[in-house]
């Protein structure tokens, strides 16, 4: 951890660094109209303003945002309370008690108040019908009518909806599962919801769109269910809550809580929106049930890892909370250990992040102490300390320490603790390293820049050689030659790649998934013609298995093909363009043939490899991204007593759609990665090159009045005109003055 005592003069070299960047990015944006400098149009493929635009926004940043996630009950409202030492400033009712956005903030215009932003009356009559889960299948029997529906036809819609769900389970014709799913019970539950959600959407139809103020105790009104506005009617049109009240953490440390829906959430626009809050967040408190992760936690961790890219390890908390409701046999030395490290700790550490910040805590010792219910407390200290005895002294660190401090009430102190440190000193000190690399990205584009006009640099510094020096600055030359344009190819690569993978590579998975709608899938000989084989069974359920475990191998096999024709052959063509272009391949011929020396034949060998291994990283990775669905087992849903074209459409649809998300979502993954995988190979290019250069040295030297072809490296044009050569001067002076800052910076945020 950097010395907190060095933050001061560290934000100010940022700052300098910061305004030595933009000045740098000014010339050459000006410079670059002016004159045709080559390189310009990389230099502002690269990002360099948003870059700084980010850089700025960070060093202006003087606040935290705080998030908490976990699932439904897992209770983030009383760790929250427990934290800030207000024990009834959230509700705290188990199940779904928050299903918006909750913002915990200071004053609102100095008043302590609750404000409350609606969603438009078309945005929550959409989210009920098409994001709201738990209704999903019952409004999948009303999707043709809904789609394009007016507000007020889909309000028409959710009273058939609600007539359709009262006599579901007694609807012979549907599928026993859906029978099973709105039985009697569950169908009158749901139709108490609906109905209160319509009552309630006229009823506050000036709300809709809006944002209204009430006071603080009103609150729980907004986030739960409550005796007055009834169960979850009122919350579907909530959109966010804002809480304004007078506290140290809000007003002194600047920090903004965010308390959000359950991971487990039924509401996809919910689930969605909390995704994007742990996207920006400074910190997530994750917090886990007694037991760990779910398969929710895992899905979303997966989820953010991948919108991150892997940058969130620090910024990932975990909160074991209710620690105390694990038995007490699983307590035990092995027990333990094995809850804390082998499953919770080890799926932290699989995902990339860092399980060092995992903590437990028993938020209730905080919660009876601050309310004084001292009875209660001393009750649940015992409870704990039997516990404690079943660890004993057997339990290793540091899965002791963190069962310990939950177990004897330091849990919630500690965490706080954990959090302050982090945002005020770690995440301090982040910020300004994220400040470095935006520059970075601005010097880096202005090095590229002047490496793609470096002969021209040269000329405007008078460098003077001798013939050894002239002899060692062509060797140089033809090194940058080479240099310039693959690493040029490198950049840019990326970003073709993800063009073809959108205009070619989707298309063409699109066309080959789309072919299964041209199928006979009941015909016994046409699937036999198809797969080479007939289903083991000719029922509904046989068919569909049979066609599903075809198409999850011939679509995987297709794929890695047409992800290898797609770009195989045009990335290989590109590395020949770009080393043709360098010249550098004619210049070692001309050398080669006067000192009778193979100087080719090593760059052939290494082109040769360039190509072979883009081939084969591309099929490779292409391959990984059928590995899952290889080998996952898919089996069809529901029964079907007999085989129909309707059977038949809808489990073609239904196919398309499965495996038209997972290859898309495979396409834009390897457009993310593939372009990196190139990179690789073209840097072991370039190396391959260098490594050469004794050759060629020895070549040179050892062939008297070998008139070197510097012509083909200049390309025989008249020096540009004196302008240029200055401005080029000026940027070098203005990229050398910020690269001393830069590097004057670092040692500052080590540690």
């Amino acid at each position: 951890m950097p010395d907190p005592a060095r933050f001061p003069h560290a934000k100010s070299l940022a700052a300098s660094l910061l305004a030595a960047a933009k000045q740098l990015d000014l010339t050459i944006s000006e410079q670059c109209k002016a004159h045709a400098f080559p390189g310009s149009a990389e230099y502002h493929a690269a990002g360099v303003k948003d870059a700084l635009r980010k850089a700025e926004l960070l060093l202006a940043k003087d606040h935290y945002k705080l998030c908490f996630a976990g699932g439904f009950s897992a209770g983030k409202s009383t760790v929250i309370n427990a934290l800030v030492g207000v024990p009834d400033l959230l509700p705290t009712a188990a199940g779904e008690c928050t299903l918006s956005i909750t913002i915990l903030t200071g004053p609102f215009g100095g008043r302590e108040l609750v404000r409350v932003k609606y969603f438009p009356r078309d945005v929550a009559i959409r989210q009920v019908v098409f994001h709201q889960k738990r209704y999903r299948n019952a409004f999948k029997q009303f999707d043709a009518k809904a789609r394009g529906a007016s507000s007020e036809q889909l309000l028409g819609i959710i009273r058939e909806t609600i007539a359709w769900m009262s006599k579901a389970h007694q609807d012979e014709s549907l599928p026993e599962a859906l029978r099973k799913e709105f039985d009697k019970g569950k169908a009158a539950k749901y139709v108490s919801e609906l109905e209160e959600f319509l009552h309630y959407i006229d009823k506050y139809a000036g709300r809709c769109g809006t944002i209204i103020e009430d006071e603080l105790k009103n609150a729980h009104i907004y986030l739960t269910y409550d005796q007055h506005q009834g169960g979850l009617g009122h919350l579907f049109m909530i959109d966010q809550v804002f809480i304004h009240k007078r506290h140290e953490l809000f007003e002194e440390k600047n920090i903004q809580i965010v308390d959000l829906p359950g991971i487990d959430s039924t509401n996809a626009y919910a689930r969605q929106v909390t995704l994007d809050y742990l996207t920006e967040a400074d910190l997530v408190v994750n917090v886990l049930p007694p037991q760990g992760f779910t398969m929710s936690y895992i899905d979303i961790i997966n989820e953010m890892s991948e919108a991150n890219r892997g940058n969130i390890a620090n910024k990932m908390f975990y909160i074991i909370n209710r620690f105390d409701a694990n038995e007490e046999k699983n307590f035990t030395k092995q027990e333990l250990e094995s809850l804390l490290r082998d499953q919770i700790a080890a799926e932290i550490d699989k995902n990339g992040l860092n399980s060092r910040n995992l903590y437990a805590t028993v938020a209730l010792f905080d919660i009876h102490r601050l309310r004084g219910n001292q009875q209660a407390y001393d009750a649940l200290m015992a409870s704990c300390a039997s516990k404690l005895r079943m660890m004993g002294n057997h339990v290793d660190q540091p899965w002791r320490k963190i069962a310990e401090d939950a177990l004897t009430g330091r849990g919630i102190s500690v965490v706080r603790e954990a959090i302050l440190k982090y945002l005020q000193e770690q995440l301090a000190f982040e910020r300004l390293r994220d400040i470095r690399i935006n520059c970075q990205v601005a010097l880096d584009a202005a090095h590229m820049l002047l490496a793609r006009n470096d002969q021209l640099l040269q000329q405007a510094k008078s460098r003077k050689t001798s013939a050894i020096g002239e002899m060692r600055d062509f060797i140089i030359k033809t090194q940058q030659a080479f240099e310039v344009n693959l690493v040029g190819l490198a950049n840019a690569l990326p970003a073709m790649i993800g063009q073809a993978v959108q205009s070619q590579l989707k298309p063409a998975v699109a066309n080959l998934i789309g072919n299964i709608k041209k199928i006979p899938m009941a015909d016994p000989a046409k699937q036999i013609a198809f797969t080479g084989s007939a289903a083991k069974l000719q029922t509904p359920a046989g068919i569909k298995q049979h066609w599903i475990d075809y198409c999850k191998q011939f679509i995987s096999d297709k794929f890695v093909e047409l992800t290898s024709q797609t770009i195989v052959g045009n990335v290989q063509a590109l590395i020949d363009q770009q080393v043709k272009q360098s010249k550098v391949d004619v210049i070692l011929d001309q050398i080669g043939a006067c000192s009778s020396k193979d100087l080719t034949g090593p760059l052939r060998t290494a082109i040769a490899t360039a190509r072979q291994n883009v081939a084969v990283l591309t099929r490779l990775r292409a391959d990984e991204e059928t590995w899952t669905l290889r080998s996952t087992p898919i089996h069809p849903q529901g029964f079907e007593p007999a085989w129909t074209p309707a059977i038949e459409e809808a489990f073609k649809n239904d196919l398309i759609a499965t495996f038209t998300k997972h290859f898309q979502a495979s396409c834009d993954r390897l457009a993310a990665t593939l372009g990196n995988y190139y990179k690789a190979v073209i840097t072991a290019l370039i190396a391959d090159f260098k490594s050469h250069a004794d050759d060629l040295e020895s070549a040179i030297k050892n062939t008297p009045d070998l008139d070197l072809p510097v012509h083909l490296l200049e390309g025989g044009q008249p020096d540009p005109e004196e302008a240029k050569r200055k401005q080029l001067l000026i940027i070098d002076q203005q990229w050398a003055a910020a690269k001393a800052k830069s590097d004057e910076l670092a040692p500052l945020l080590a540690g």
